[in-house]
This record gives C-alpha cells, sequence and structure tokens, in this order.
C-alpha cells in the first residue's frame, strides 16, 4: 500500500520534449543560443539537424556534438525513478509555475 502511494503514474514524454533536451543539453548551447537556434530553424528536430553543419560554417573546427536520443530517454528515467518531471517552456505547466515565480520573486 504504501509503495502505490509513493509511486507515480510513468510519464510519457513526446519527441518534441525530448528534442528540447536533446539541443539544450548538446555542447556549447546554452539558453540564449538554445531560443536562437529555435528562432532560425522553426523547431528542435530542423536545430538538432542542423547545428552540427551550421557550426562548422560559424567556424568550429569540428561540429557541435549533440546529446543523443538515448541519451535523452534515460535522462528521463532517472527523474521518474526520482518521481520528478521535466517541465519545458511548451509545457502546460510552465506558465504556471513561471507566474507563480514571478509573483513571489523577491527583488
Amino acid at each position: 500500500m504504501l509503495k502505490e502511494l509513493f509511486s507515480a503514474p510513468k510519464i510519457s514524454y513526446n519527441i518534441e520534449t525530448i528534442n528540447i533536451l536533446r539541443l539544450i543539453r548538446s555542447e556549447n548551447i546554452g539558453p540564449k543560443t538554445f531560443f536562437s537556434l529555435i528562432k532560425l530553424f522553426g523547431d528542435t528536430a530542423t536545430a538538432i539537424d542542423n547545428v552540427p553543419d551550421f557550426s562548422l560554417r560559424g567556424g568550429k573546427s569540428q561540429p557541435i556534438k549533440i546529446f543523443s536520443k538515448s541519451d535523452a530517454e534515460k535522462e528521463l528515467e532517472l527523474l521518474e525513478k526520482d518521481n520528478a518531471k521535466i517541465i519545458t517552456y511548451k509545457s502546460p505547466e510552465y506558465q504556471n509555475y513561471y507566474l507563480k515565480f514571478m509573483i513571489h520573486r523577491q527583488y
């Protein structure tokens, strides 16, 4: 009974969430670059497909290494084991959490 109380249902992540995690965890890609790539390419899948070549054309000697899908899925599984979940900027809950944070934020 106790196990049932603390076990959460398995979360199913869509490909967009997996791709968001892959892109943000990729080499040399932080929040600013992430959103610049989304603006440039339109979505995470297209950005992931183009970043290695794009980085070479931008002057890097080696292409940016993209975080693998299997590593992203492993990271999501680890979150689930801790009864946690990822909330991205595209998640429906994001706006509510963001608003609560901003309201309670001290300046």
